[in-house]
């Protein structure tokens, strides 16, 4: 019996693991709308929806000096012409474009953004859902 309540205990830990809405506490717009992200833990997956060339998307969240960020962007359809665009720090300095998966050193304390869109250079417009796993330590 509690073998079973062992096997089932961990069972149930093991799926909310992979549970995107466990792992980000809130996603909300701001006046700019830019996509706030409040992190429950120091790492999260969520999606979000693109519709072509035009279109891209900009998240905020915040970090500390000495912290990194990771993001990975993931696509069910492969290849997908989607990456990080750039990062920009809180004093507005720019850096990127990347690949659809970059580490960042946090330079300074306060709200980080990330731009998510498609390569100009590169390959058919993306229009749909994409996976971002995102970790800030």
């Amino acid at each position: 019996m509690i073998r079973i309540l062992l096997l089932c205990t961990l069972f149930i830990a093991f799926c909310s693991c992979g549970s995107p809405s466990a792992k980000v506490a809130t996603q909300t717009v701001n006046e700019q709308g830019e996509i706030v992200l409040a992190l429950t833990a120091d790492t999260a997956t969520f999606t979000g929806e693109i519709n072509g060339l035009s279109d891209s998307k900009t998240y905020l969240v915040v970090g500390k000096e000495g912290q990194h960020i990771w993001v990975k962007i993931e696509t069910d359809s492969a290849p997908a012409n989607i990456r990080v665009n750039q990062i920009i720090s809180p004093s507005n300095e720019a850096d990127g474009p990347f690949g659809n998966e970059m580490s960042y050193a946090l330079k300074e304390d306060g709200a980080w953004k990330f731009i998510v869109g498609e390569s100009l250079m590169v390959g058919e417009d993306y229009v749909g859902e994409y996976r971002v796993r995102i970790a800030v330590k």
